[in-house]
């Protein structure tokens, strides 16, 4: 911070206070001063989130040292969007006071969905076998979940097979479909699947869970297969 108090007349102050202005997410910003922060014979109060009072005969050094350490916080999910002006007043040993203003400006992030794959167990990715000559297997489980903290629809879903040892022998494909807006196309010259549209992480758990792994090879590679999904929502 750049803020500096100077008294043309005064060697001393006795107190400044900050006042959090236009406050939006109640009791989750704030503002903050380390007790580090003071300098001897200088001591903090706090009445709310939203002020500190700072009392004590200090130089004009001392407080904009302290004045340079006032932080503020959001720890809202979702911080509301806006200003936030905070009000300092500093007076001195002859009662004489002064204000200024700074203005934070509070500017939401867009938070990604989240995927687990594999439900309760730890991580959130997870195993399936497939046997030769053997069935169709599905990629994902009833445990997968989508969730996401600041969106209600997800709007794009891509499922790649990264790895293919026997080549066009081997892909992913949908199953087994409930009727749904959601549309799915596939990519064979990148083994991927694309399923867009605006719907709820539900919708597209259901969907997910139609997708199967194939692989036709008469002598399939042993190796392991890695499968990657990515979710975007409509943020």
């Amino acid at each position: 911070a750049s803020g500096v108090i100077s008294d043309p007349d005064s060697l001393t102050l006795t107190s400044l206070t900050a006042s959090l202005m236009n406050i939006q997410d109640v009791n989750y910003e704030y503002l903050v001063l380390p007790q580090s922060s003071l300098p001897s014979g200088i001591s903090l109060t706090q009445p709310s989130n939203g002020q500190l009072v700072v009392t004590g005969s200090g130089s004009p050094i001392a407080y904009t040292s302290v004045l340079r350490d006032i932080l503020y916080t959001n720890n809202a999910t979702e911080p509301t969007l806006g200003e936030r002006p905070i009000r300092f007043l500093v007076s001195d040993d002859a009662g004489l006071t002064s204000e200024a203003f700074t203005l934070v400006q509070v500017v939401p992030q867009n938070d990604p969905p989240l995927v687990d794959i594999n439900g309760a167990e730890p991580g959130n990715s997870h195993s399936i076998v497939f046997v030769e000559e053997g069935l169709n297997v599905p990629v994902f489980t009833s445990d997968i979940t989508i969730t996401d903290s600041d969106s209600e629809y997800i709007t794009m879903a891509t499922i790649t097979l990264v790895t293919r040892p026997d080549g066009s022998m081997e892909r992913i494909l949908t199953t087994n479909i409930a009727e749904t807006v959601l549309l799915g196309s596939y990519d064979s010259f990148t083994s991927t699947i694309t399923i867009s549209g605006l719907g709820t992480p539900g919708e597209y758990t259901s969907y997910l869970q139609g997708i199967h792994y194939r692989n036709s090879a008469d002598e399939p590679d042993p190796a392991n297969r890695v499968i990657r999904l990515v979710v975007s929502d409509n943020v």
